[in-house]
């Protein structure tokens, strides 16, 4: 807009200027005005007469406005570009960050990052540091050598190493180590050492962990009167529903092996074996009701449910899983006739596999709950 009315003010100013400055006249049009100025008495009073022109005066007027409409746009346009480079400064750019140390210039007003804590990346190097260690408890053999290493590392070691090396400490001494029997490894210091170190942490055990040293104590065939083994199952019945099936189906068989009905526990693993059994492999299933039932303490509708279940698929069964459900089913007196009747039609199919004692049991079993038998 103040462009325009610059515009329209030039305009004005130059029709002015025209006005007070006639086009020169050509021919007989010079000659008669030459002979007009010839004639014309000049005076002074004529003369201030024509120094007093409208078209001067209005050039004069039409300069100051123009003059004036040219300092405002000035003044305008420059506060506006100012506005402007001011409000893309608080724009945050990539370029703004990477050349603020070599350009000066006002602070960006964009929110920063506060600076990390010099604490905050510990973790991350303290679990690259318990990688390592387990790395290295994993690529032991000797239950010797793992204790040691225990014993000297006691203070570095998080949960996952520590259920790392009793777990990894049972697999060695299954391997009959010289000098490492399983009641050589009890009565050591630095199983001393590892059963402190357990103690203290059983509780941050993940499932797995609490699984896998359930498995590893039973293996070392640890005492039920050991506090160790009561820590660990009230740690794991806390985690029961985080289980997958067979770290289940290990708590069940660890319990079972030890003679230790821990209830809550044992209630927990049922619980949680009815609510995941579609996904429990035949093995899982058969070690949980073999152990539930060695111990006496699987429930006759965990039974029927469990054997409605499976009793369809009884055919994938291995041998030993078939004697293991035929014989749990005995051992707690229930009378399952389809889980049972399904077990005896896939041995039939199978018999010649099958060991002569396992035989002879499955058709007392079955032999037992009115079930016949054809092997």
């Amino acid at each position: 807009m103040y462009i325009f009315i610059a515009a329209v003010a030039t305009v004005a100013q130059a029709g002015a200027w025209l006005l007070a400055h006639p086009t020169p006249m050509r021919g007989a049009d010079v000659y008669d005005r030459e002979a007009a100025m010839a004639s014309t008495v000049v005076t002074p009073k004529a003369v201030a007469d024509q120094s007093f022109d409208a078209g001067d005066c209005l050039n004069e007027v039409l300069n100051e406005v123009v003059t004036i409409l040219t300092i405002f746009c000035a003044i305008y346009f420059w506060s506006h570009g100012s506005k402007r480079s001011v409000v893309s400064k608080t724009i945050p750019d990539d370029s703004d960050h990477e050349a603020s140390e070599d350009r000066p210039g006002p602070p960006s007003k964009a929110p920063q990052r506060k600076p990390m804590a010099a604490g905050r990346r510990q973790p991350r190097e303290r679990s690259q540091a318990h990688i390592a260690l387990n790395q290295s408890i994993c690529a032991m053999c000797c239950p010797g050598e793992i204790l040691t290493f225990v014993h000297q590392h006691r203070d570095e070691l998080n949960e996952v190493n520590i259920a790392t090396a009793v777990h990894r400490v049972a697999k060695a001494a299954k391997r009959s180590s010289p000098g490492w029997s399983a009641t050589e490894i009890l009565s050591s210091k630095e199983w001393a050492t590892l059963k402190v170190l357990v103690t203290q942490r059983a509780v941050d055990f993940n499932p797995q962990g609490l699984a896998n040293t359930l498995w590893a104590m039973a293996s070392l065939r640890v005492s039920v009167s050991d506090p160790l083994l009561e820590t660990v199952a009230n740690a794991a019945a806390r985690k029961v529903s985080q289980f997958t099936p067979q770290a289940l189906a290990n708590a069940a068989w660890a319990c079972a092996m030890l003679h230790f009905p821990h209830v809550e526990l044992l209630q927990a693993v049922e619980r949680s074996t009815l609510m995941s059994l579609p996904k429990f492999s035949t093995q899982d299933t058969a070690n949980v009701i073999w152990a539930l039932t060695s111990l006496k303490v699987a429930s006759p509708q965990f039974l029927d449910q469990v054997g409605n279940a499976i009793a369809p698929s009884m055919q994938c069964f291995k041998p030993a899983e078939i004697l293991n459900v035929v014989w749990g089913y005995s051992q707690q007196r229930v009378k399952n006739t389809k889980v049972l009747g399904a077990a005896a039609d896939a041995v039939s199919q199978r018999a010649e596999i099958f060991a002569p004692h396992a035989l002879a049991k499955i058709r007392d079993a079955c032999a037992e709950a009115g079930v016949v038998t054809s092997f």
